[in-house]
Formats: structure tokens, sequence, C-alpha cells
């Protein structure tokens, strides 16, 4: 199982890259389709293969990620299975454009010039269990009423 699936457009490859390799620095298990596609396989399945075994799905915002057919079926298909959603932002999407599942979470800003910091909070997002914190502050609340 991968710590996270990596969504993105072709037009943000390059950063995305980037981002991926800083990720694996930080000892995250990234799955990304140019590296783990298999040649002549049938890659959507791959892909939802990839999606359904990753314990986060990472949303790589821009304008040609909210323009992507392919994009929307992964963001359908982690919906469809329950997944973490973690959307970063590399170039401001137009927000009227962008599916409500994203548009209610508290996105990760990230500048190319400046990975280090954005892939530091993504690190922190993954390994914050929301549910679990939450859940602590209601007993420690209920303790200490």
């Amino acid at each position: 199982m991968a710590d996270l699936f990596v969504s993105y457009s072709r037009a943000d490859a390059d950063t995305v890259r980037r981002l991926c390799e800083a990720l694996a620095a930080e000892k995250r298990d990234v799955w990304v389709d140019w590296r783990d596609i298999p040649p002549t396989a049938e890659w959507r399945e791959q892909i939802r293969s990839a999606i359904d075994a990753s314990s986060a799905v990472l949303f790589v915002l821009s304008p040609a990620w909210t323009g992507s057919k392919e994009c929307r079926q992964e963001l359908d298909h982690a919906l469809a299975r329950g997944k973490r959603l973690i959307p970063i932002v590399l170039h401001k999407p137009d927000i009227a454009a962008m599916p409500p599942a994203l548009v209610e979470l508290n996105w990760i800003f990230l500048q190319a010039d400046a990975l280090d910091t954005g892939v530091r909070v993504v690190v922190q997002a993954l390994d914050t269990d929301l549910a679990w914190s939450r859940a602590h502050a209601e007993l420690l609340r209920r303790a200490t009423a």
C-alpha cells in the first residue's frame, strides 16, 4: 500500500516530479503514473487500483487539473472509495470550476520556488489523524469538565 496517490495534470509534470522526489526523501511511498504504470498495462485500471491501495490521494490543483477529465475521474474514484483527500494548490484554479469535495477542504498552497515548505505541510497533514485528534479533544473536554 502506498502512502499517497498523486493526481495531477501533465501540464504541471515538472513541479510534480520535484514534489514526488521531495516526498520520497521524506520516506513517503508515492504512487505516480510515470513511474508506476508498467508498459502496455491498461492504465486506467492501474490508476483505479493504485487509488484503492493508497492511504490518501494528493490532488495537485491548477487550472490544468480543473480542466482534465482524467483528473476528475480520479477524484470521483477516490470519493467513491472514501479516501482521504489532500488538496495542494500549485496554480490557483477557478474556484467556481472546482468540485465541491475539494473546495470544502483547507488547501495547502505550494510554491514551486519554496517546495520544501509545502512538502513539510503535506507530511504534517499525512501524519495528522484528524478524526483521532477530534475524538481526543472531546474526551479531554469531558474528562476535565
